[in-house]
């Protein structure tokens, strides 16, 4: 059976607006319908400039967000500060602690090492 991408974004929540991509769809979909199941010990979303990563991002860290998630449990690691900057911003929308929540691949492998 196929699901309109309206009806798709109407269960995640997503406004008529805001326009995902199938790839995006379909991971906010696995996280919503695995989101507290051992399956989900991370997530890679490798995609070329311009592409939403950030975009994505900040919709996962809203439906974690919705699902009871504790953004000290919770972490993206981007490759450079310019990167961490911008997904802060767009993070830290989602409430208190979120934009703390975002690290370079530098400082994740620094606070590990502390």
């Amino acid at each position: 059976m196929l699901v309109s991408r309206t009806t798709r974004q109407e269960s995640l929540m997503l406004s008529d607006k805001e326009k995902l991509s199938n790839y995006q769809l379909d991971i906010l979909e696995y996280i919503n319908n695995n989101y507290g199941a051992s399956a989900i010990k991370g997530l890679v979303v490798e995609a070329l400039a311009g592409c939403g990563k950030s975009f994505l991002l900040s919709k996962v860290a809203e439906l974690l967000a919705a699902k009871g998630a504790n953004a000290d449990n919770v972490r993206f690691v981007v490759f450079g500060k310019k990167n961490q900057k911008d997904l802060s911003e767009k993070i830290g929308k989602v409430g208190f602690g979120w934009s703390e929540s975002v690290k370079t691949l530098h400082s994740m492998a620094f606070s590990v090492l502390k």
